[in-house]
């Protein structure tokens, strides 16, 4: 019932307020005068207030504040994330592409907006769903030297960071180091398990499982320069190094094979990953509002993994693997009065080679190439109406081993914005993907999951297309937001688990082509300055059905989720709370739900060097339930729930550190990224 009321306060609410026309406009934007949202072709911008930035310790807190639709930030764990129907979030700072140490060590003081894009087009690439472009202003001399110590006190978890910048005229020199460590050693799982034999009985398996050790460690270290002059030219490079390790992990996993035996197996594994990278970024302005931009972007990574699966049958390997990757992109932009054109392309090269020793003995190697070409075109109509159309060409070029493939297509994208008053928008989009599927899905290798179930690759698997048809709506004044979307998605001939059962009543997992999995989900979110300047509060609902076609099955499945925060902000002192109840959706014969997620926080800045922030994360339970599954097989049904009680009463604080002397700040922007980091390995799951 309470899901009915939300939807029903959130249609009334832009109602009860006036709409007052507006008369101001520019190319393909409403200003509105006095307000913090300005409405763009592709979105919109925001311009956070005063005591929002003096709030914020960091990029992850300032979107967290921001309340942006769609859009879950998890500040314990550093992510920002939209739900699957949206695809994947890019954050950029001044059009670079954001990294955890950028938006770890962004500087409040500079930052003037935010553009929200919720159509990104074909010049983003065609997998990113949504953008947050973060504007600052750079700094024309000073330097700034700042840290940030995040510090959970119930469990092993820590993240912290360093940097340093130094402006002087056109150049500007920073160092970014950053440590990741925790330790997830209280995770439990509980697996009931169905299978049927050949000769049609039932075989029932419980898997009770506990993680006693999930250590983790990250290092990362970057040097960047840059030099630019306003409306020249912008070149910067950049060298980075990142090294990763699982030093270890260990589980034991109690297994009741009913009416048989049980077996007590331990699971151990562990690995490491050095990855450095060199980028160079180079944009330069010519005549009559055009410019040319080019990137590319080169990475080495060298992965080693161990497994071992202690059981009646011992099951172990190890695997080696290196990774070279260069990744590069030319695009040439030009604006008109009314109408801006991009026509670009990208260029990518892949090479992996990983060798497995034990129970998988084998060497796999995989080239690939893919490159992008796009031409892309938007502008405005009368200042309410805006577009954007753009046309590509994706294609990639796959081997391995003996096996190669090509493939290509034609990609569409149009979108059309309506903005009928000061405070209203509307907008519909189409796009169609090419999904190209993951590396770890086209290996030629197979690995045991346990006794009963084999993991098996799928060299012949082949790209699939989605569609999405996109209808958008939002309403903006100085004390409400609230934002509307209906999102229809088809995926023809996509990814399926085929499950095979053996003569010895083994179960092999392969994905093929083999379905439909199509996807309707209708969102609302809205945000409510209950006394401006000092309380909001943010109430979100959605609803999703899917329904999946196979020639052996169909199943279609619904479910509500919904969410409420809400920040105050009093003094030097600010204060935060969030909850929601989880993503769910189901895919093939896969269904997820996720579990609620909650916080309250305070924070309290430090005069001008400095704040300090206190987190109490998932209060309503010392085991959370993290997530789960259920897998509806003809010859296989499982169950699995997975707890975690690291993240349950989770206490952690944050000390954030920045000071800075002799800053005069100045615009500049960087607008690509191109990196590429995709590991090969197999990895036992």
């Amino acid at each position: 019932m309470l899901k009915y009321v939300f939807l029903f306060l959130f249609a009334l609410a832009p109602f009860s307020l006036s709409a007052q026309e507006a008369n101001d406009s520019v190319i393909a934007e409403a200003v509105i005068k006095a307000d913090r949202v300005l409405k763009t072709a592709d979105g919109f911008r925001l311009y956070p207030t005063a005591r929002q930035l003096e709030s914020s310790k960091d990029g992850y807190s300032l979107i967290a504040r921001l309340s942006l639709p769609q859009i879950k930030v998890n500040e314990a764990l550093q992510t920002i994330e939209a739900n699957e129907m949206i695809g994947t979030v890019e954050v950029r700072v001044n059009g670079i592409v954001a990294s955890k140490q950028d938006l770890m060590s962004l500087d409040m003081k500079s930052v003037k907006s935010i553009d929200y894009i919720e159509r990104p087009g074909l010049v983003y690439g065609s997998e990113v769903g949504r953008v947050i472009n973060i504007l600052t202003r750079r700094a024309e001399s000073g330097y700034v030297l700042g840290g940030q110590v995040m510090q959970a006190f119930t469990t092993p978890l820590n993240n912290s960071n360093l940097h340093v910048r130094y402006n002087r005229g056109k150049q500007e020199f920073s160092l970014n180091y950053s440590l990741s460590a925790a330790n997830w050693n209280r995770q439990q799982s509980t697996e009931d398990a169905e299978y049927i034999l050949n000769d049609n009985s039932r075989q029932f398996v419980i898997r009770e499982g506990k993680t006693n050790c999930d250590k983790r460690l990250n290092h990362r270290i970057a040097f960047k320069y840059n030099v630019a002059e306003a409306d020249k030219y912008v070149v910067q490079m950049t060298l980075s190094g990142r090294f990763d390790k699982v030093p270890a992990y260990d589980a034991v996993q109690a297994e009741q094979y009913v009416g048989l035996h049980s077996n007590r197996i331990g699971i151990h594994s562990g690995s490491r990953g050095i990855t450095p990278q060199a980028d160079l970024y180079f944009q330069y302005t010519l005549p009559h509002k055009q410019s040319v931009t080019a990137n590319a972007v080169g990475t080495y990574m060298n992965q080693t993994y161990d497994y071992q699966y202690e059981s009646a049958l011992p099951y172990a390997y190890h695997s080696s693997g290196d990774q070279h990757v260069l990744n590069t992109e030319l695009r040439y932009q030009k604006q008109w009065r009314r109408m801006s054109l991009a026509v670009g392309g990208k260029y990518d090269l892949l090479s992996t080679k990983d060798s497995y020793v034990g129970s998988i003995a084998t060497v796999n190697e995989i080239n690939r190439s893919q490159y992008n070409v796009y031409a892309q075109m938007s502008g405005s109509f009368w200042g309410k109406l805006n577009y954007q159309a753009a046309i590509g060409i994706e294609g990639s070029s796959y081997a391995q081993n003996k096996k190669k493939y090509d493939y290509s297509q034609i990609i569409p994208v149009f979108s059309l914005g309506w903005n009928p008053s000061r405070h209203w928008s509307a907008g519909y989009s189409f796009k169609m993907q090419q999904c190209a599927p993951r590396l770890a899905l086209i290996n030629d290798i197979t690995s045991m999951r346990n006794e009963m179930e084999y993991v098996v690759g799928n060299p012949d698997i082949q790209p699939h297309h989605r569609f999405e048809h996109t209808l958008t709506a939002n309403y903006h004044d100085k004390r409400v937001q609230s934002s509307w979307m209906a999102l229809y998605r088809t995926n023809p001939d996509t990814w399926m688990d085929e499950i095979s059962r053996s003569a010895d009543n083994k179960f092999y997992f392969k994905q093929q082509n083999k379905g439909d999995v199509n996807m309707l989900y209708i969102s609302n979110q809205t945000t409510v300055q209950v006394i401006p300047e000092h309380w909001d509060v943010t109430l979100s609902a959605s609803f999703i059905r899917c329904f999946n076609f196979a020639d052996t099955y169909t199943h279609c499945y619904s479910a509500w989720m919904w969410g409420a925060s809400t920040n105050a902000y009093l003094g030097t002192w600010s204060l935060a709370a969030s909850f929601d109840n989880g993503w769910r959706s189901m895919e093939g014969e896969v269904r997820v739900r996720q579990g609620s997620m909650a916080y309250l926080s305070a924070s309290r800045k430090l005069g001008q060097w400095g704040s300090v922030r206190l987190v109490w994360q998932n209060m309503l339970g010392s085991g959370i339930h993290r997530g789960e599954t259920w897998l509806m097989n003809q010859n296989v049904r499982k169950r699995c729930v997975t707890y975690e009680a690291n993240l349950g009463h989770m206490v952690f604080a944050t000390l954030s550190i920045n000071l800075s002397k002799g800053k005069r700040y100045e615009s500049s922007r960087k607008t690509m990224d191109n990196t590429d980091v995709e590991s090969s390995t197999v990895v036992a799951k």
